[in-house]
């Protein structure tokens, strides 16, 4: 599901010649809210796209079983500011920003 990067964080899998739209980490045990919150605190945006499993959608209820690792995916997914001219020394303070609220 992906590369676990750091105690706490996992990562995308990384191919040749793919491209990022979007850059969304899953944020373990819980502290996903604590992470984003933080970020803000620190001028860093961040988003989560899609907090709700399509079980739990009012156009979807009922016609779908239970889906707890999409619920559970649900509570873990952070996506990270990235653009294509996106420099080096602003992904590595993300990181660092990241890496100090998890640690």
């Amino acid at each position: 599901m992906g590369n676990t990067s750091s105690p706490g964080i996992v990562t995308p899998e990384l191919a040749d010649g793919h491209v990022f739209h979007q850059y969304t980490i899953r944020v373990l045990d819980g502290k996903r809210d604590q992470v984003q919150k933080y970020l803000g605190e620190q001028g860093i945006g961040s988003m989560i796209y899609y907090p709700v499993s399509q079980d739990q959608l009012p156009v979807y209820q009922g016609q779908y079983p239970k889906m707890p690792v999409s619920d559970l995916l649900g509570t873990e997914v952070l996506s990270l500011p990235i653009w294509p001219e996106m420099a080096s020394e602003n992904m590595a303070v993300v990181v660092h920003v990241v890496s100090g609220v998890i640690g």
